[in-house]
């Protein structure tokens, strides 16, 4: 009897996770895909850049790009066949001293701020679906001497922050 509990038991919480509930704040649970099923595709040319540093926007669109494909059902395309466009601009970037030794007052932790716009629009009706104005990825590295992490770790690393920050924009849009 307790075998027949546990085995129904354990079929019940499979059916669960693969049924892809999402949690709705507003309903409780439901079974409802998390992504647009109306979107097949996504374009998403290479983001404009106003900072001095050109290779931030070629690693950001190659981010989201990876990052729209890995985690999302829909297809990365060139802009004449997509249903959507992903068009973004890099703002800013900024270097700020989080911390110094105090001995040598050489800077131990520093953070990299990147600013963009973007804006999602459905390429068959031209309406917008998102736009944010300001969106900003941040993180830190440690350029001192003994560990030297130079200024790309920590951009790369807010470029990744700030790609995974679009994407989940994108999903909860709709």
């Amino acid at each position: 009897m307790m075998r027949a509990f546990s085995f129904i038991a354990l079929g019940a919480i499979s059916l669960t996770a693969l049924s892809g509930c999402a949690a709705d704040p507003k309903q409780g649970y439901s079974t409802q895909p998390v992504f647009d099923t109306t979107v097949r595709t996504i374009s998403v040319p290479i983001f404009d850049n106003y900072t001095y540093r050109p290779e931030i926007a070629v690693a950001l669109t190659e981010a989201v790009s990876k990052e729209l494909a890995r985690t999302t059902p829909w297809a990365v395309t060139n802009t004449t066949n997509a249903d959507t466009v992903l068009k973004g601009v890099v703002r800013a970037e900024d270097l700020r001293k989080l911390s110094q030794d105090s001995n040598s007052g050489l800077v131990q932790e520093q953070a990299v701020t990147i600013v963009i716009d973007f804006e999602w629009r459905d390429a068959r009706s031209n309406k917008a679906r998102v736009i944010r104005r300001r969106f900003t990825g941040v993180d830190t590295f440690v350029p001192v001497r003994g560990t030297g992490e130079r200024l790309e770790t920590g951009e790369f690393a807010a470029i990744d922050r700030l790609a995974k920050a679009i994407v989940g924009e994108l999903r909860s849009s709709w």
